[in-house]
């Protein structure tokens, strides 16, 4: 699974509308095994062509091949867009170094919301991410 995490000044930037930075990793689900791909910026030119601001980053994290994204803040429509390009969002993520995030959601450490909890109506404050009854674990 690749993941993308909104940065500034190399920790979690707090609004994802504001990014054009992103620190990229890729975990084997299997073994949980965790790559750091480097920091990745989203180019002027893919950004013009999709209208800029908040419009032009799920088409480039989909470029990249991004299949979940980690962030503070971010708004319902553009939960949506990232959506509609094959890319989840878990918000809430704590003001925190990357490297220790994605350390933190490999090892079900995470304390996060998935937006998908939130439609479902759990609130999953002070919870590790995934550890919801509706995706099947207690």
């Amino acid at each position: 699974m690749r993941i993308a995490i909104p940065l500034v000044a190399g920790s979690l930037l707090s609004h994802f509308g504001d990014a054009y930075e992103f620190a990229l990793y890729e975990v084997d689900n299997e073994t949980k095994v965790v790559t750091d791909l480097g920091v990745r910026a989203v180019a002027a030119e893919v950004s013009a062509a999709h209208g800029g601001g908040c419009q032009a980053l799920p088409p480039a994290l989909k470029e990249w091949g991004v299949e979940l994204v980690l962030v503070h803040e971010i708004g319902r429509p553009a939960i949506n867009d990232l959506l509609l390009h094959g890319i989840l969002a878990v918000t809430e993520v704590p003001l925190e170094e990357p490297d220790l995030i994605v350390e933190k959601l490999v090892s079900g450490r995470l304390l996060a919301q998935h937006p998908s909890c939130v439609a479902a109506g759990e609130d999953q404050r002070g919870k590790a991410c995934g550890n919801c009854t509706h995706h099947g674990k207690q």
